[in-house]
């Protein structure tokens, strides 16, 4: 029987979802050595790509947990670090922690301006404005950004895209959404130029959200996936795996749609399965709740993430979710039509129930195989091909 998708020959990517990643050791606490994973960015790369983070001026433009923790971690290497959020509050935050120093100049879609422009004018929407009188210096300093990461909202990549891509004609760019095809294919509808814009995702969080809780050391040793297109340039996928190299996390290339599909099984579809049964206790009485285990304690626990953000990032992924939701639904109900006969029957334990519980385990034990294995060691140059990706996400589990 059919029980459900799975991945083949993906170990690269076999990454827990990032509401369910232990938290990160600390200098002052290091992890015990269980695995052969390298300790720092250093031991993923060759000194001269780490050498060429001091020399880039990176804007990020999105400063809650991710984007905030990319500074403080890119601010170790000597990286100049400008900060940009509609929340000047959230920006002063980042700021403040030590993320880098705050873009200083009005949004360009705030300001309605996508490029230098004569400040002060009767057709200048800054007029008056205390930033106002800035374009020459917008332009200057637009020249000297090398590269933009998009912390934002799937959402908001694409018009994010389009308004930073204007107002800096020579930076490269890369987001970090957990979501691919959406989000760039948006891009694309709105006149993006795709040939700057790398696809990105750091496969990473924390269970609360905000620059307060923003650390540098959030990617150490976690995968950073790269989903460069059939037009991005070179030096935009540079950028890209740079970024990551700067954060201590190692780089894995898919295209983009691999990408959904994996994430979808690996984090987005973990969500729904544990809210829906989640949904379950909220009318429990608490009498009866305390008596919970550790176990229902862990499977439960990404139930309370924002449900704001993954009811978007849900969205954002339908089509592949869809497909791995109707495999879960019917393995499921295969046991419901199986436990119901047996009621009915007084019959012993089920072939299928037992089966659903046999690939339950080796499912398990290929997920700790994968986690088990060394994290790739190269330079960043040596995935610049743009075909370089990893593959063979398909087919179903037969029983």
């Amino acid at each position: 029987m059919t029980m459900h998708a799975r991945l083949v020959d993906l170990t690269v990517v076999t990454a827990p979802d990032p509401d369910t990643a232990p938290p990160v050791p600390t200098a002052s606490a290091p992890a015990a050595a269980t695995s052969a994973a390298p300790a720092s960015a250093a031991d993923l790369v060759d000194a001269a790509d780490l050498a060429d983070l001091a020399g880039l001026r990176v804007l990020i433009v999105g400063t809650g947990l991710i984007g905030t923790s990319v500074g403080m971690a890119l601010r170790r290497h000597g990286t100049d670090v400008l900060l940009y959020d509609r929340d000047p509050a959230q920006t002063a935050v980042a700021a403040r922690r030590g993320a880098g120093r705050a873009w200083p100049f009005p949004d360009p879609r705030q300001a309605g301006v996508i490029g230098p422009r004569q400040a002060g004018t009767a057709d200048d929407p800054a007029a008056g404005d205390p930033a106002a009188g800035t374009g020459g210096a917008v332009a200057s300093v637009g020249q000297a950004v090398d590269h933009v990461v998009i912390a934002v909202p799937p959402r908001d990549v694409g018009q994010t895209l389009v308004a930073w891509q204007l107002l800096l004609p020579r930076a490269t760019f890369s987001d970090t959404a957990s979501v691919k095809v959406e989000p760039l294919t948006d891009a694309e509808r709105l006149g993006a130029d795709m040939s700057r814009i790398c696809g990105a995702h750091p496969v990473a969080g924390r269970e609360r959200g905000g620059p307060e809780w923003a650390v540098a050391d959030l990617f150490v040793n976690r995968p950073w996936v790269v989903t460069p297109s059939a037009v991005t340039s070179r030096l935009a996928q540079r950028h890209a795996s740079l970024m990551a190299v700067g954060c201590g996390a190692w780089v894995a290339h898919l295209d983009p749609r691999t990408h959904d599909f994996a994430l979808g099984l690996l984090s987005h579809l973990p969500h729904i399965v544990a809210s829906a049964f989640a949904a379950r206790l909220a009318t429990m009485p608490e009498d009866l709740a305390r008596l919970a285990g550790p176990g229902l304690m862990d499977f439960t626990r990404i139930a309370g993430a924002n449900a704001d953000l993954w009811t978007e990032i849900v969205g954002a992924n339908a089509s592949p979710l869809a497909d791995l939701l109707a495999d879960v639904v019917a393995d499921l109900g295969r046991v419901r039509d199986a436990l119901g006969a047996g009621a009915v029957q007084g019959s012993g334990t089920d072939p299928v129930v037992e089966s659903l519980f046999r690939m339950g385990n080796t499912g398990r034990c290929r997920l700790e195989a994968a986690k088990a294995l060394p994290a790739p060691r190269a330079a960043v140059d040596d995935h610049l091909s743009g075909v370089n990706h990893l593959s063979g996400v398909n087919g179903r589990l037969s029983a």
